[in-house]
């Protein structure tokens, strides 16, 4: 099981007064990456967090942004106070100690069929979404084509992204390409030197795919 950690960015929604945001012990928005047998073998895919200031107990809620896997594949999600039948939508948790890390952990497997699949939750306390943590999880399970990797130069940006994305480097003058979500819907298409756009898009992850053999699969993350 392969894990990586990265660094993005969360943005904030304005809420009347603001409560005192937590000191996350973890990057204010987290990704973390496995690679899953490909067989009924299940997976535990966790991340854990906590207020590093907090004197008090904790009341963590947590909210579904995005979710999608190949059908068939089998996902639960648990958090320290339940294991949930399947990813539900959102969930309020029991207090927990001010020294008690808190988690969420999906117990996932492939069942034997190859492909990708991703999850985007927002946690934070209980009535304070303006707080909120954002935690990635992205599955891939069976043989999946390595691009080659792109120029140190090349490639779009901002990622993860808005909405609007520019070209790193000298913009190619044609070609056709295309962005499509990890649940195979094609979002986007266009050619060169247009850019794609996906501020109405849905939050989650998303494929750049271009006709041009010298430009690699780009995966973005919408917020």
């Amino acid at each position: 099981m392969k894990h990586l950690i990265a660094v993005i960015w969360a943005g904030c929604w304005a809420l009347g007064a603001a409560a005192q945001a937590p000191a996350w012990w973890v990057e204010p928005d987290t990704l973390l990456e496995v690679s899953l047998p490909l067989d009924s073998t299940m997976a535990v895919a966790e991340i854990a967090y906590s207020d590093a200031a907090a004197t008090d107990s904790v009341t963590w809620a947590w909210k579904r942004v995005a979710w999608v896997a190949p059908a068939g594949w089998e996902a639960d999600l648990c958090d320290p106070t339940v294991c949930h039948t399947g990813v539900p939508a959102s969930a309020v948790q029991l207090p927990l100690a001010p020294d008690a890390p808190s988690f969420l952990k999906l117990l996932i497997s492939s069942r034997g069929i190859p492909g990708e699949a991703a999850g985007t939750f927002w946690v934070f306390p209980e009535g304070q979404i303006q707080h909120r943590l954002t935690l990635h999880f992205h599955f891939t399970s069976g043989p999946v084509a390595a691009p080659a990797p792109p120029a140190p130069t090349a490639g779009l940006y901002p990622n993860p992204t808005t909405g609007p994305l520019a070209w790193r480097g000298e913009v190619p003058t044609a070609g056709a390409w295309r962005v499509v979500h990890a649940s195979g819907q094609c979002v986007a298409l266009g050619t060169f030197p247009q850019l794609p756009d996906l501020t109405s898009a849905a939050p989650g992850l998303y494929f750049f795919q271009s006709e041009s053999p010298d430009l690699p699969l780009i995966r973005l993350i919408k917020h």
